[in-house]
């Protein structure tokens, strides 16, 4: 049996995926019931932490947008590259299910619209500076077009997470790939 604040990141992230499945697929509202049934989840150890549903909802937000990284301010290098991709990775499949990435992307419901503007906008605008910032310092190419480096990061982070692929080789895996696309012709493996 895991200590108790493993129990409390596995509810939690059985709280954020029924809530994403919940809001994604438009057939339920999102409710205490709701979300009870599809994650297995206790009423009462719902209750215990939220209110209601708007407070559930509300917490799913906070603890998204708490999954961005927070050293997003590394220097652009090969292995800074490796190290964001992983924390990144390693954080979201800590707190929700990858696969469900796909989903929040293309929905617009507006309380997956939400929990998007708290966890893939932040995350993703975070992920471009550092892109922008290896542009800028000439350790990446100044043709790099980031929105395509970004959807080709979440895209390949959503079908490895469907594979059943584990984080940490995703991110080598993803880096070597992206450092080979985005280094400058004089950047080495700063």
């Amino acid at each position: 049996m895991g200590t108790r604040s493993q129990r409390s990141e596995d509810v939690d992230r059985r709280l954020a995926d029924a809530v994403l499945r919940l809001a994604a697929a438009g057939t339920r509202p999102v409710s205490i019931q709701s979300v009870s049934d599809t994650s297995g989840v206790a009423k009462t150890t719902i209750y215990r932490r939220y209110r209601n549903s708007s407070e559930l909802v509300d917490g799913m937000s906070t603890m998204m947008s708490e999954l961005i990284p927070l050293s997003l301010d590394l220097e652009p290098s090969r292995d800074n590259l490796t190290v964001l991709l992983s924390r990144f990775a390693h954080s979201l499949d800590r707190h929700i299910d990858i696969r469900l990435l796909g989903l929040i992307i293309a929905s617009d419901n507006p309380l997956v619209t939400q929990l998007k503007s708290s966890l893939v906008s932040p995350t993703r605008r975070a992920a471009e500076a550092f892109v922008r910032r290896g542009v800028d310092t000439g350790v990446f190419r100044s043709d790099t077009d980031v929105t395509a480096v970004m959807d080709n990061i979440l895209g390949s982070l959503i079908v490895g997470a469907s594979r059943g692929e584990d984080p940490s080789p995703w991110a080598d895996r993803e880096a070597r790939i992206l450092w080979r696309a985005l280094a400058a012709s004089n950047a080495d493996s700063r």
